[in-house]
């Protein structure tokens, strides 16, 4: 985590709140060119990214909208079973305010379940009062101005208390599930951010995966998870079935999994840039029908 008294304010904030009076569609297709140097095509999308815009700026589904936000999706997750891999709040509010920030054990993470990159950690009483001012520059955003995705827009934002896991100052790895049309396919590893060079992305198999991280941060280096792929597998594929495309994210700790949140645009489709290649064959896995559910519907 970052020098946790110093505020984490976003750059250039100002600019995509201003920007916010902008209609959708224009804004994305700029947004779009800028990033891929060409137009976007939102009618026949057959880009990874084509169609991942032309998600977002489709109405969602309530049942994307219900599984993009970190505190309702819990609830989907123990539906499917998977009680066990869920992380249980300490706390839910949808006012800031209402927050016991004294009274949780310590230490714990506060998240605000509509956004992205919005969390703030506690790990003693000292931190409390930094705490509270990140969160209320967080509370204040609308995330949905940069990538304009509307599933965010429609969920209820509120602020989750959860415990933080793992060892004092040990940063998690992360692995996301990337799933197409109901079957759990990539799995990205985030290594912890002590590392330079800490993305990678494998298959079932355990076997690295071409992909050109947009960040150059490509690591080298590929963990040995197969003990873990099988109950990765099967949590992945439950959850996936209804959607066309959605990333399933889980932490490990103490070789237990957890399943953190579902993520729908992977950096808002802007992620694919750096090979038109595979940018298709990762869109030729996707059934878009006009709409992110399978059925079409």
């Amino acid at each position: 985590m970052m020098n946790r008294f110093k505020l984490n304010k976003r750059k250039r904030q100002w600019l995509f709140e201003f920007l916010k009076w902008v209609p959708d569609k224009p804004y994305n297709h700029v947004h779009y060119f800028f990033n891929y140097k060409r137009w976007l095509n939102q009618r026949n999308p057959s880009y990874y990214s084509d169609i991942l815009f032309a998600m977002k700026m489709s109405k969602p589904s309530k049942l994307q909208v219900r599984c993009c936000d970190k505190a309702t999706v819990k609830e989907y997750v123990r539906e499917h079973g998977f009680s066990d891999h869920v992380i249980e709040p300490l706390d839910v509010q949808t006012d800031p305010a209402d927050l016991q920030w004294e009274s949780y054990a310590l230490p714990y993470i506060v998240k605000v379940s509509n956004a992205s990159h919005c969390n703030v950690e506690v790990r003693t009483k000292e931190d409390i009062e930094w705490a509270k001012k990140q969160l209320g520059y967080y509370s204040r955003l609308d995330h949905s101005v940069y990538y304009r995705e509307n599933c965010y827009r429609y969920a209820k934002r509120s602020y989750v208390v959860e415990p933080r896991l793992g060892k004092p100052n040990e940063t998690l790895a992360d692995y996301k599930v990337h799933c197409f049309d109901g079957k759990p396919t990539y799995i990205q590893i985030n290594y912890p951010d002590t590392q330079e060079n800490d993305r990678v992305m494998i298959d079932f198999s355990n076997e690295r995966v071409e992909y050109p991280f947009v960040s150059g941060r490509n690591s080298d280096t590929v963990w040995d998870i197969r003990p873990y792929l099988p109950t990765m597998y099967s949590i992945s594929e439950r959850l996936c079935q209804p959607f066309v495309f959605v990333r399933v994210d889980f932490l490990m700790v103490d070789e237990q999994l957890y399943v953190t949140e579902m993520t729908f645009y992977p950096s808002g489709g802007l992620v694919l840039r750096r090979s038109d290649r595979i940018n298709l064959t990762w869109g030729s896995q996707i059934p878009w029908k006009g709409s992110d559910l399978r059925d079409g519907e």
